[in-house]
């Protein structure tokens, strides 16, 4: 299992007016000032979905030890870098893999780490948690514009379908899931 931890927080994903635009939203809607709302909602629904990360992050997968295998799928796409594979050792010291020591697979999806032909991983710390960090940039790039248009596509559908159907929810029941929305994207 891969525990996968976001060290960096991602840009924005969408256009504003082109979304406007996209769900044929007039400017004096009054319920427009929800809308970053709604599409951040819809961002993090569809990455969560589908594993793909609309703009580039720096991210830490986790693993309890390296696999027999000897290849590590990296869950989160598209892969763009691999910064670093750390581990602790059977002394309990963090150590860094030399990077001559594995391939790192940008062209497929999964984006992997390869242990090359004749290499063996490391030796780390018996029955340690997370003994092994892998450091890695995913993302389509660092701004709105870099998104493929079928992605912002489904984001922009997502959260236009939960915005035409806010009018058919009375006021009291409006506020409540606004609130709770709102306490769970900005905490």
């Amino acid at each position: 299992m891969i525990t996968y931890v976001e060290t960096t927080s991602p840009a924005i994903a969408y256009d504003l007016d082109e979304f406007k635009s996209f769900a044929m939203i007039p400017d004096s809607d009054f319920d427009a000032q929800k809308l970053p709302l709604h599409l951040k909602q819809a961002t993090a629904e569809i990455e969560e979905i589908s594993y793909h990360l609309t703009t580039t992050r720096t991210i830490e997968a986790l693993l309890d030890n390296f696999p027999v295998s000897g290849v590590i799928e990296l869950e989160r796409f598209p892969l763009v870098s691999v910064a670093s594979v750390t581990y602790y050792d059977e002394d309990g010291s963090e150590q860094t893999l030399n990077a001559s020591k594995y391939h790192v697979d940008t062209d497929s999806t999964p984006g992997r780490v390869v242990l090359k032909f004749s290499e063996v991983w490391p030796k780390i710390e018996t029955g340690r948690p997370n003994a092994v960090k892998i450091t890695f940039e995913a993302g389509y790039g660092a701004t709105e514009s870099d998104v493929p248009d079928r992605v912002k596509h489904a984001i922009y559908c997502l959260a236009r379908d939960r915005f035409q159907r806010l009018p058919m929810i009375d006021q009291d029941t409006r506020e409540q899931i606004d609130s709770i929305r709102w306490r769970f994207v900005y905490g």
